[in-house]
């Protein structure tokens, strides 16, 4: 089974399909970024062993990295600017809010 067949299964319902390959590196950096903007943002492995960024209290999924694969899937095209553009999206970015 393909990676993309993977995905579609695993994730069907849960994200919007939204895939990059970044390098381990620049996940640091999302992932970092991603538990600065908010207190309630936590970054777990879920049971398929996808790296999984969501929100306390709240079980889907906000995005969801496989390491292996480098690969990084998400819902909207604004969440990986946090990665690269911390300092202007942090007060507006979704992941920064109360209410996703």
């Amino acid at each position: 089974m393909q990676l993309t067949e993977k995905l579609n299964t695993l994730l069907e319902g849960i994200l919007k399909y939204k895939m990059d390959r970044i390098t381990s590196k620049d996940y640091k950096r999302f992932s970092d970024n991603f538990l600065k903007l908010h207190k309630d943002n936590v970054i777990k492995t879920d049971k398929n062993g996808f790296i999984v960024g969501y929100r306390k209290g709240n079980n889907s999924a906000l995005w969801r990295y496989i390491e292996d694969d480098m690969v990084i899937n998400y819902d909207h095209k604004d969440d990986m600017k946090i990665m690269n553009f911390f300092d202007f999206v942090k007060n507006d970015h979704r992941f920064a809010k109360d209410k996703i």
